[in-house]
């Protein structure tokens, strides 16, 4: 629970971890309700893959309200932002995200993500920062540094935000 140090989270992730170099392909679809309504300037990230006991590697993430955005990540920082669909897109419908990558230290390494269809991220090379680290998928809301939001509108609170999730999967080719 880090909710006392001005974070939200309402995350749920897989007990199965990548590992070893192989071909994995995570799926998700989020529906946001018409009223869905950002806390930018903070960022809510939806969906990420998170390498063990470290940070990070790839986050789904509404930071600015205007577009769902996918984050490349090295170390917790980003090395690459994509825009992938407007925020008031996917409003009222389910979005389809995909993930492909194989995770290595070596430049055998790849990310790929798909929304509704349409390839945003295509990287090859190193693709994750600890040797031996094991990734898995997170998703649900997860924001930190709300203080930004209320003092940018002079609010005591932030948002309510009701988001859902479904066609959630981690599997791994062999």
């Amino acid at each position: 629970d880090d909710c006392k140090k001005d974070r939200q989270r309402t995350e749920l992730q897989f007990k199965k971890h990548q590992k070893d170099k192989k071909d994995y392909w995570y799926s998700a679809s989020i529906y946001l309700p018409n009223d869905y309504q950002s806390v930018a300037p903070v960022r809510t990230t939806f969906v990420q893959l998170y390498e063990r006991g470290w940070k990070p590697i790839l986050m789904v993430t509404d930071r600015t309200g205007e577009w769902l955005e996918i984050g490349r990540m090295w170390s917790g920082e980003y090395v690459e932002m994509k825009k992938a669909l407007r925020i008031n897109d996917m409003k009222g419908k389910w979005t389809d995200v995909l993930i492909s990558g194989r995770f290595s230290r070596e430049d055998d390494g790849f990310m790929k993500v798909w929304i509704d269809g349409k390839m945003k991220v295509d990287y090859k090379g190193v693709a994750n920062a600890k040797i031996g680290n094991e990734l898995n998928l997170r998703y649900g809301m997860y924001s930190s540094s709300l203080d930004r939001y209320r003092k940018a509108f002079n609010e005591t609170k932030h948002k309510k935000r009701v988001i859902y999730f479904d066609h959630l999967d981690s599997f791994l080719i062999l």
